[in-house]
């Protein structure tokens, strides 16, 4: 392939490729030439031939001191040539960006306004793109974040013209056609039938999007959410259609068939099929990937570009350690007991994905030193050894310190024997209040603890003035615990990073395993009626 400023030269075979000649505009023995347009190339490249890059002559846009990374600009190109694609690159490779610019040209060279549509996590959307945004598009585009109690607030931001505008993903579902059932006077069945759209959900739909963005895209793995329903809708829609994610299959091959049929809604394949293809049984209630099923996942996931960190940035060592804590006799009781109730679920055939999760989560909270009852009441469980190796760890280790766990009793409990050198963000802050906590951290010195649950901080935001994260006990999502330890890597690290992994018995080891390897967590827990106390 050879490009000019008009045309795309194509020689040999190339000039075979059945549907060339509807663009060819030249023909000469052996030589075919296409005008160089931006329709042309993405008919060229539906036929998978090379094609020119687009953006050679874009400018760009950069805060003063920072330009594109090269690999940047690389998925910046490979966006705009395939509209519906997948950005699987790694954290902190620059997707956001990327994004950004890329949408930024299709703007430029369309002869109308576009809009685009960008749907991902509260905060991301916050600390992320909206600030990407204003640093390196002052002036030059615009946003508006649909993000507001108030149900008409939103609308009126959406009835705003702008070039962005910035949506959280549980907020897609406001409106969504509900479930109807009519009954007669006698209570039988007289009809079914689902209401219309209404409120945001409806006015997305009315508003036409031309881009849409899905950050964080694992968000709509599972098909049969209304999250994904109200998603699909609106992909439809759309002429670009971008998914964005640093770890597509959080849990194993399945979640990438979500995600396929979310940005090529006509694909055709069944899950069910899906599901024989990637995974085997492991007993009745586990399955486990089958040889081949990463290259599976790879194929399904087309068009689609990955940068990883090494391309972008020389990532600093990292060193994880495990710690164990050996369980209190209170400890070992309540393990006891919960190993007699699997027991008997198991002998009656009660064991399925849903309890199992909860004896898991049951097992964690022992560990941690508190257990949760009915009526979610806490009751402190004694975890002295544990406790005093938080303690310690902190004392010792130099600088700025991240601390993860579980439960907000927890995080409350180590809070009060931490004292003043910690900072704790829990769900109970609002936006403001998590902003200014974290901001309080990382401004006083005599702050050098940060406690969390990994849900509030675990995207678009950067950690990395701490180069230490301590697991205080594991969590049971593979994406959070992945998108977590990430918050101390990225360009601006310059120390070696360190993860620090808590626990007290061999399950809470089996789970940070398979957290790590991102294997299902299922059928885990059936190992307590072997374990020793």
């Amino acid at each position: 392939m050879l490009a000019s400023d008009k045309y795309i030269i194509y020689e040999g075979e190339e000039c075979e490729t059945p549907g060339l000649d509807v663009l060819s505009k030249a023909r000469q023995p052996g030589y075919c030439a296409v005008e160089r347009t931006f329709a042309n190339i993405l008919k060229l490249e539906a036929l998978d031939l090379d094609t020119p890059d687009p953006m050679e002559a874009y400018d760009w846009p950069s805060q003063p001191g920072t330009e594109a990374f090269v690999t940047q600009k690389q998925v910046s190109s490979f966006m705009v040539r395939n509209p519906r694609s997948f950005v699987v690159s790694d954290l902190r490779t620059g997707k956001t960006r990327a994004s950004l610019w890329a949408a930024d040209w299709l703007m430029g060279q369309a002869g109308r306004p576009l809009r685009a549509l960008v749907l991902s996590d509260i905060n991301a959307l916050e600390n992320t793109w909206a600030n990407e945004i204003t640093t390196h598009f002052f002036g030059r585009r615009s946003f508006e974040m649909l993000h507001h109690t108030q149900a008409e607030k939103r609308l009126e931001a959406l009835a705003r013209d702008a070039d962005f505008y910035l949506l959280n993903h549980d907020a897609l579902r406001m409106g969504r056609p509900k479930r109807v059932v009519e009954k007669t006077e006698t209570g039988k069945i007289k009809r079914v039938y689902y209401s219309e759209p209404s409120g945001l959900y409806a006015a997305l739909l009315e508003r036409h999007f031309d881009i849409i963005i899905f950050d964080e895209a694992t968000t709509y793995r599972e098909t049969g959410t209304e999250t994904f329903k109200c998603a699909l809708a609106i992909s439809k829609l759309a002429a670009f259609v971008w998914l964005l994610t640093g770890t597509p299959t959080p849990n194993g091959p399945l979640d990438a068939y979500g995600l396929k049929k979310l940005c090529h809604p006509s694909f055709k394949l069944s899950f069910k099929t899906w599901k024989d293809m990637t995974t085997e049984a492991d007993g009745p209630f586990r399955r486990n990937p089958r040889p081949g099923a990463a290259a599976m996942v790879d194929e399904l996931l087309q068009p689609g570009i990955r940068i990883v960190q090494d391309q972008c940035f020389t990532p600093t060592p990292l060193k994880v350690m495990d710690i164990g804590a050996p369980l209190t006799e209170e400890q070992k009781a309540k393990m006891a007991e919960l190993k007699a109730e699997l027991s008997i679920m198991v002998g009656n055939g009660e064991i399925n994905a849903v309890n199992q999760a909860a004896l898991r989560a049951k097992l964690i909270q022992i560990s941690c030193g508190c257990v949760y009852d009915v009526d979610h009441l806490p009751h402190i469980v004694d975890a002295t050894p544990r406790l005093n190796y938080l303690k310690e760890l902190t004392s010792k280790i130099p600088g700025k310190i991240i601390v993860f766990a579980p439960l907000t009793s927890v995080l409350n409990l180590l809070h009060r024997e931490l004292g003043n050198t910690s900072v704790l963000i829990d769900n109970t802050l609002t936006k403001k209040g998590k902003l200014m906590r974290l901001h309080e951290w990382q401004a006083d010195p005599s702050k050098r603890v940060l406690l969390s649950h990994p849900g509030p901080i675990a995207r678009g935001v950067d950690l990395s003035m701490a180069n230490t994260i301590i697991w205080y006990a594991p969590i049971d999502r593979t994406e959070y615990f992945i998108q977590a330890n990430e918050r101390i890597n990225g360009i601006n690290q310059k120390h070696d990073r360190y993860i620090i992994r808590m626990s007290g018995c061999k399950i809470e080891e089996k789970i940070y395993e398979r957290l790590e390897s991102n294997q299902s967590l299922q059928g885990l827990i059936l190992q307590l009626k072997e374990m020793k106390l």
